[in-house]
């Protein structure tokens, strides 16, 4: 039997000790991560949901850094049970570097999996494909995902894919080994150390290279962003789910000398890193990605939830330049509460 596409490896069970120095932004140490059977961020369906709704994005939307009870998706189950008194199922399938175009990946492979399960889809999304774009500047190529072909695009969205594991790891994905993993996910995590550290060389190097303050032409990359949002739309519509889009808010406040000390974003050549955008560049770029979400809400009549509007550009929210912290967590959670529930 073929097993399913998972976003991330099922019944994953770590123990995250976070650097010391990332603490005082609002994280706390250790961090739970755990997946389920479907390598979704969340416990299993039960038959008793009253409504399954599964969070998809990058890195902002998985939270790695925070521990498992409280991310805004576990807070935000929490929080339409204690307000609804019904049981509201909240997954996350967020997973780090991903862009518009993995997201449409994974529409296209993991969601007919799960479709008899799954009502509700919340897409955070922009961040990825903004910073890809700027770290190429006038060199961006928009199709550079759909010159790669779909065996990249897959394994890139996808940790494990299916006709991709050897005989020997076939045993893997058999319910024998389901029930295996299960115990060990329960009684024995697996730790890891320093979880973050290389924030430190990050930001070090961005405070030592050259600031641009000139923005660049981002047009074709925010075409591109238009397209495949499309797509995702067409694709959420197909399968009959509720799609809810949301912008993406971050810290850059260019008005707040303060937080600079914070950001390790807006490389130009990320594999050569000399020089960054400044955070008013960043700024206006992503407003210009925000914007082309709003507008596709609006012209494809799609729900919206402007983050970027909502959220305040402070460290009270974030503990870097995009990525909420325990606090951000429960604000986020809060806002996609009262919408589901207004």
């Amino acid at each position: 039997m073929t097993h399913p596409y998972y976003i991330l490896k099922p019944f994953e069970n770590k123990i995250l000790n976070i650097w010391d120095d990332l603490l005082p932004y609002g994280l706390s140490s250790p961090v739970h991560f755990k997946t389920n059977s479907w390598g979704i961020r969340a416990r299993e369906f039960a038959r008793d949901d009253h409504e399954r709704v599964l969070a998809l994005g990058c890195s902002v939307t998985i939270s790695e850094y925070i521990d498992q009870e409280r991310t805004w998706t576990y807070l935000l189950e929490d929080t339409l049970k204690k307000t609804t008194g019904k049981k509201y199922w909240i997954g996350n399938a967020g997973k780090s570097k991903m862009m518009s175009r993995d997201y449409l990946t994974f529409m296209e492979h993991f969601i007919p999996q799960v479709n008899r399960y799954i009502h509700t889809i919340i897409m955070i999304a922009g961040i990825n494909d903004l910073t890809r774009v700027l770290s190429k500047a006038e060199d961006y190529d928009s199709q550079f995902l759909e010159k790669a072909g779909e065996a990249y695009l897959v394994e890139r969205a996808f940790d494990v894919i299916p006709g991709r594991t050897s005989w020997s790891a076939r045993f893997k994905y058999t319910h024998l080994w389901q029930i295996l993993k299960r115990i060990k996910h329960i009684v024995k995590p697996e730790n890891y150390n320093n979880i973050g550290a290389d924030y430190a060389d990050l930001r070090k190097k961005r405070q030592m290279a050259e600031k641009v303050t000139a923005a660049p032409n981002i047009q074709a990359g925010l075409l591109e962003y238009e397209n495949n949002l499309r797509r995702i739309i067409l694709l959420a519509r197909k399968n009959n789910l509720r799609l809810i889009l949301a912008t993406q808010p971050s810290l850059w406040n260019p008005y707040d000398a303060r937080l600079e000390d914070l950001f390790w974003f807006g490389w130009i050549n990320e594999n050569y890193p000399r020089n960054y955008y400044s955070a008013q560049v960043l700024k206006e770029c992503l407003r210009a990605f925000n914007q082309v979400l709003g507008d596709v809400c609006r012209d494809s009549v799609i729900e919206l939830v402007d983050l970027a509007a909502l959220l305040p550009s402070t460290p009270e929210i974030f503990y870097d330049d995009v990525h909420f912290n325990e606090t951000g967590s429960q604000a986020t959670a809060a806002i996609f509460a009262h919408y589901l529930t207004s």
